[in-house]
């Protein structure tokens, strides 16, 4: 039997702490520093321009022999931009990117092959520093040094030293998530992680920045004609040969390194085969369409590549080769005669080494929520098209697919309806316009705050007036941070974080705890956050450790002890000079 392999990414969750705030600040050759100012007022997003006269400029080279760069894209982002502005390289490494307004602007340079930088940033993973720019100014000589990504080479190997073909290979770096040290996706993303090897079993994972890393090996799909009659197989493995992330081997890189000769071998297991039948909401049996085993976990990774089989003319189903693991099984059919997404058909699968048999894919009706999208403070000059609703797995590691029938759209009157797979679920809305400061600041339904539990949804339940509240009202924090002398220095980080330890490491999909900035070319930090009203601490050092701070409860508690303590309002600005700290 013929088996394909559908085209499917699922996304699952990559990291545990939420978007960052917008952050400000940043150094320009050049420009003279200003003292230190009082906070100014936010400004009023409906009414900021959207083209002025102000300009940046530079030179990209490579940071190995200078050379200078073309076609690398520059990219500007503020909170005065309803979206991006970005310009390439000429064959000079020259760029220009005209018609700004006044702003404060973060500055990023990427290429493939390349770490991408952001001005200001000296260390991996460390956030930019913004530019302060007034309208009509030209700001030169924002330079960029890419250094070249490092890369890791070798291949893939069975119990027998026999290369594999078909396998593919991510690039993963241990990070504090939720408390606890996890492996996170690392490197250039999907053109290395989806990387399969050929025939020789060979692998190259490029556009990695300096670090350490973790490599996990995943086993070519059972997807070809044939099945080992004794049920061999083999389980994603981490480098040199464990299924156990803790016991892998660490691979340190530096810049633009190249680590040749890395052997995975890969860990051979008994793999089992799921049968079952698929039927329709008459009970007949479907004859055509494909069910896949999607791996589910609750780790932060990504699952590349389910195993599939295509649906026989009875409704019958067996999908080979299946390691042992946890799996939702799910029916990719056609759409209907209307062009509808039909009804998801998915049964929940546990594989300890034998058989799975029996299981049955009736299709689950949806679960069906309406409601609004309101504002504080309330306004008419927001375009409802710009407004996206999200109803997402509550539940780490759970495979997020498309939405029933597509995603929600927000009608003239900022109504929505989402239809959804059963389960628990987290409800949110953001705007698309990167400009447009808008975050939620609650969820509620039949008088209950839902904002971070969500909503347990039975098939075919019809949820109705759900509210989803946004607001940008944000908090301003700004001030200037100085050193033992009184030197106002701008080569920091601000880390705003609660002094209540609970919050320290909210959940995947929790309203933002924490906040961050660093300061601009005079030497002010601003952060613009949305924060529960309450107690906070504020802290400024060199290098804020962006994988310890995500989780490592003996790095916050260090970080508190030299930080400044304060209380924060709804919508209040904070002015709060900080002296710099350096972590023990």
């Amino acid at each position: 039997m013929s088996r394909v392999s559908p085209l499917l990414v699922a996304f699952v969750l990559s990291s545990a702490w939420p978007a960052a705030a917008q952050v400000q600040g940043g150094t320009t050759p050049g420009v003279p520093i200003r003292p230190p100012q009082r906070p100014l007022p936010p400004r009023d997003q409906s009414t900021a321009p959207a083209t002025g006269t102000a300009k940046i400029r530079g030179v990209v080279v490579a940071s190995d022999d200078g050379r200078p760069l073309r076609r690398v894209v520059v990219r500007v982002t503020a909170p005065e931009l309803r979206e991006p502005r970005s310009a390439s390289t000429d064959l000079s490494g020259r760029y220009e990117i005209a018609d700004l307004p006044a702003g404060r602007y973060i500055v990023t340079a990427s290429r493939a092959g390349f770490v991408a930088i952001s001005h200001g940033q000296t260390r991996p993973n460390e956030m930019g520093r913004p530019l302060d720019i007034s309208d009509g100014q030209t700001v030169e000589r924002i330079n960029f040094s890419l250094p070249r990504g490092a890369a890791i080479t070798g291949r893939i190997v069975d119990e027998y030293g026999e290369p594999v073909a078909g396998a593919s290979v991510q690039a993963m770096q241990m990070r504090y998530v939720d408390g606890r040290q996890q492996p996170t996706m690392a490197g250039t993303g999907f053109p290395a992680a989806m990387f399969q090897t050929p025939d020789t079993g060979e692998f190259r994972v490029w556009g990695l920045p300096p670090g350490e890393y973790l490599l996990q090996a995943n086993p070519p799909g059972a997807n070809g004609p044939f099945e080992a009659a004794d049920r061999a197989g083999y389980s994603p493995t981490y480098y040199p040969n464990t299924t156990v992330s803790t016991e892998a081997q660490v691979v340190r890189l530096e810049i633009g390194q190249t680590r040749a000769g890395i052997e995975i071998v890969l860990a051979p297991t008994r793999t089992a085969q799921i049968s079952g039948t698929t039927l329709d909401s008459r009970g007949q049996p479907l004859r055509s369409g494909f069910v896949m085993a999607m791996p589910q976990s609750t780790e932060p990774t990504f699952v590349m590549r389910p195993t599939s089989s295509q649906i026989k003319p009875d409704g019958t189903f067996t999908i080979s080769g299946v390691a042992p693991g946890s799996y939702v099984i799910r029916a990719m059919l056609p759409p209907g005669p209307d062009g509808g997404l039909p009804e998801p058909l998915t049964a929940a699968v546990t594989v300890a080494g034998d058989d799975v048999n029996g299981v049955v894919l009736m299709p689950l009706k949806p679960a069906v929520i309406t409601g609004r999208i309101l504002f504080d403070p309330p306004t008419a000059s927001l375009e409802p098209s710009t407004f996206q609703v999200m109803v997402t797995p509550k539940t780490r590691g759970m495979m997020i697919t498309m939405p029933v029938g597509g995603f929600p759209v927000v009608h003239d009157d900022f109504t929505f309806e989402a239809k959804v797979a059963p389960g628990e679920s987290i409800i949110r809305a953001f705007t698309n316009n990167s400009g447009d400061q808008w975050t939620v600041k609650s969820v509620t339904f039949d008088g209950r705050d839902v904002t971070e539990d969500g909503l347990t949804l039975a098939s075919g339940a019809e949820v109705k007036g759900v509210d989803i509240l946004l607001t940008n009202r944000l908090q301003t924090i700004s001030g200037a941070v100085t050193n033992e002398r009184g030197d106002v220095v701008t080569n920091v980080t601000v880390f705003v974080f609660p002094q209540d330890a609970e919050r320290w490491f909210p959940g995947p999909w929790s309203i933002q705890s924490t906040a961050q900035g660093r300061p601009d070319q005079n030497g002010r930090y601003s952060i613009r956050a949305r924060l529960q009203p309450g107690d906070y601490y504020a802290v400024a050092v060199e290098y804020l450790d962006p994988n310890r701070r995500g989780g490592d409860r003996s790095y916050l508690e260090e970080l508190s002890k030299q930080a400044v303590r304060f209380r924060i309002r709804e919508e209040e600005s904070k002015a709060l000079d900080l002296k710099i700290s350096t972590p023990r």
